[in-house]
């Protein structure tokens, strides 16, 4: 169930990304070094911030969007599971 989510929330990202910046690469999701900062992370901002020259923070902004919450927030109750 936790690498459907996963895989689930890899695409979800890859498609958001892909909308909002127009930009394609792959997803790194891992596991933070604190359970406080998530159950999983990502570094796509640092990457971002490579390829478009911004700050990885404006990236951030940009992403943090709540129509991704709502598609991550819908992957976990398909799943069973709340955020």
């Amino acid at each position: 169930m936790y690498l459907t989510l996963i895989h689930r929330l890899r695409e979800a990202l890859t498609a958001h990304i892909r909308e909002k910046c127009g930009v394609e690469l792959p997803i790194v999701l891992e596991k933070p070094p604190k359970l406080e900062l998530g159950e999983v992370a990502s570094p796509v901002c640092f990457e971002l911030a490579k390829r478009l020259k911004k700050a990885p923070r404006l990236i951030a902004k940009k992403l943090r969007l709540p129509c991704l919450l709502s598609k991550a927030s819908r992957v976990w109750k398909s799943l069973g599971a709340a955020i």
